[in-house]
């Protein structure tokens, strides 16, 4: 299995890592079988480096075996919202799978399911959330077409207390990046609009530009209210995740007036 999480901002800890094998024999994975690497989609992105996951190589696997991973991703820091979008689903045929989500204190929790396969949580004492789904049968993994938390057990949680409340800190620190952008920039958004007679086709013209300026890049779910990049910086580096995407075409459209 592997496991995202941010090197900058948590700590990733192994509880447990083990195979229980048919003849009831109990095989641990060794220090080795733990390794930390950058996820495929960043590999070309290292702004978004921080961003990494840790492969559990489970030792023992034969046909009828039963794997078991029990680990603890931990803030550092409290975020001004914990959020996040679990969904229960892997490659392997999955007996049992619990999201305990743990919140700082004096905070509430709002979660909704995102299809009807998702059973409701369990609230603990001092802050503590669980959701658990058995017999989730496999998936066969697949590029582009639906998004896996359409058609398996998924939730999204927020410490939010409304959609206004968790973006408005987006939006503004959007807004904060898009101040301007470079002369070669300026010199493109020109170019792209010279022979444009009507404001929709310039507005066109400038979002093309925009789109073409990047390569797309697919980062985690949590990246999207990190702070984003200016747009200088995204238009050098030549990626962007959708966030970054939009201050580059905000900051373009600025541009053009």
């Amino acid at each position: 299995p592997r496991i995202l999480w941010n090197a900058a901002t948590q700590d990733l800890t192994i509880l447990a890592a083990r195979v229980r094998m048919r003849d009831g024999t109990t095989v641990d994975a060794e220090k080795n079988a733990v390794n930390r690497t950058t996820p495929f989609a960043l590999d070309l992105a290292p702004d978004y480096a921080d961003w990494q996951e840790t492969i559990v190589t489970h030792m023992g696997v034969e046909k009828g075996c039963v794997a078991e991973l029990h680990y603890v991703i931990a803030d550092r820091n409290a975020s001004p919202y914990l959020s996040g979008v679990e969904v229960f689903g892997a490659e392997d045929p999955t007996v049992e799978r619990t999201l305990v989500v743990k919140l700082p204190p004096r905070m509430s929790l709002a979660f909704a399911p995102l299809n009807d396969g998702m059973p409701a949580p369990v609230e603990g004492t001092g802050g503590v959330w669980a959701w658990t789904v058995r017999d989730v049968p496999g998936r066969t993994p697949f590029a582009g077409g639906v998004w896996e938390g359409d058609y398996l057990p998924a939730v999204c949680y927020s410490t939010a207390a409304s959609w206004r409340e968790a973006l408005e800190p987006i939006r503004a620190d959007v807004s904060s990046k898009t101040g301007s952008v470079p002369p070669s920039v300026s010199r493109a958004i020109r170019e792209a609009v010279r022979d444009c007679t009507t404001d929709e086709d310039k507005a066109l013209a400038v979002q093309r530009l925009a789109i073409e300026s990047t390569r797309a890049v697919s980062v985690p779910y949590p990246l999207l209210a990190a702070p984003a990049r200016d747009a200088a910086r995204v238009y050098d580096t030549g990626y962007a995740s959708a966030l970054d995407g939009a201050v580059l075409l905000m900051a373009m459209l600025k541009e053009l007036g």
